[in-house]
C-alpha cells in the first residue's frame, strides 16, 4: 500500500508519502520526500528507518500527522497554540538570538546549540520550549513549553522531599537560594490516591517552563502564554499534570503558580503559595 499526498504549508506544496511497502520507503527517501511509514507485523523492516514518522494503522495518518512531517521536512516549526496576543510556536534558525543571562539554560543564546535544539529536541521529543511571538509586531517576547516529561510518582517524592526541607541527591531543596516544587493535576483530583494531587504510579507529568524577556514583563504575557501550554499539554500530549520548579523567594512566579491553579503544600499542612 502506497499513496502520497500533496500537503500545503505556510503557501508551499510538499508532498508526503505514506506506504507499508519496504521498496516504495525507500524509493521515496531516495526522492527526498517526507515519508510515514506504516508498521506491518512480521515483515521486513528493512525501509522503515528512512521514515520520518512511523505509524501502527492507516488510521493514525491523520491531517495533523501530515502537516508536522511535511514542516519537519520543510524545517518550518510547528504551531503550538494561538492566543489573543500570542502565536505560540517552536524556535527556527531565523529567530534573532537571546541576550545571554546567569538565570537561563543559554541554549538559546548561540547558532550552534540553538540548531542542535532545534534539530534533535523537537524532532525526537516534540515538545520543549517554544518561542511566543507577539502578533502585533512579530517580536519575540520570551519562551515557554514542557520541558520534561517525568512519572507521576517521581514528582510526588521530590516534591516531598523539596517541599519538607529535606535533601535529593544530596543537596537541601528547601534553602533561600533553593527551588520547592509546585504541581497542578489536570482534571479531577483523586485524594484516596495517596499521593497527594492526584499523581498515581504510571501517570505523565510534564515540567513546565517559561521566561518573559525583561522588558515585556509586567503585561500578563506568561499567565496567557501558560495556560495556554498547559491546555496543549492536557488535550495535545495527554499528560496528567504538570509541575514547576519556582526558587525560593521569586514572589512573582509564586502568584503566577497560583493563579494557574499550581499547588505547593507539603502532606497534610495548608496550602503554602
Amino acid at each position: 500500500m502506497k499513496y502520497t499526498v500533496n500537503v500545503s504549508v505556510d503557501g508551499r506544496i510538499c508532498p508526503v508519502t505514506v506506504s507499508d511497502e519496504n521498496k516504495a520507503l525507500l524509493a521515496a527517501k531516495a526522492a527526498g520526500g517526507a515519508i510515514v511509514g506504516i508498521w506491518r507485523e512480521n515483515r521486513d523492516t528493512s525501509g522503515l528507518d528512512a521514515c520520518l514518522y512511523l505509524v501502527t494503522g492507516e488510521e493514525d495518518v491523520t491531517a495533523d500527522l501530515l502537516e508536522k512531517a511535511a514542516r519537519r521536512h520543510l524545517s518550518l516549526p510547528w504551531i503550538i497554540a494561538d492566543t489573543p496576543r500570542l502565536r505560540i510556536r517552536e524556535f527556527t534558525d531565523n529567530d534573532p538570538l537571546e541576550k545571554p543571562n546567569p538565570w537561563d539554560c543559554g541554549v538559546f543564546a548561540e547558532e550552534e546549540t540553538r540548531r542542535a535544539y532545534i534539530r534533535h529536541q523537537y524532532r525526537f521529543s516534540e515538545h520543549g520550549l517554544w518561542a511566543l511571538e507577539e502578533k502585533a509586531g512579530g517580536r519575540i517576547i520570551g519562551k515557554a513549553g514542557i520541558t520534561d516529561i517525568a512519572e507521576g510518582e517521581e514528582i510526588t517524592a521530590l516534591r516531598s522531599t523539596a517541599n519538607s526541607g529535606q535533601t535529593v541527591d544530596g543537596r537541601t531543596e528547601k534553602t533561600e537560594a533553593g527551588e520547592r516544587i509546585y504541581v497542578l493535576c489536570f482534571g479531577e483530583e483523586k485524594p484516596d490516591s495517596g499521593h497527594g494531587c492526584g499523581f498515581c504510579p504510571g501517570t505523565a507529568v510534564g515540567e513546565l517552563g517559561y521566561h518573559i524577556y525583561p522588558e515585556y514583563r509586567g503585561q500578563g504575557f506568561a499567565e496567557e502564554a501558560c495556560r495556554a501550554v498547559l491546555r496543549y499539554a492536557e488535550e495535545e500530549m495527554e499528560l496528567d499534570g504538570a509541575f514547576l520548579r519556582i526558587r525560593n523567594g521569586n514572589t512573582a512566579s509564586q502568584m503566577l503558580a497560583k493563579k494557574l491553579g499550581f499547588r505547593c503544600n507539603s502532606a497534610g499542612k495548608p496550602d503554602e503559595i
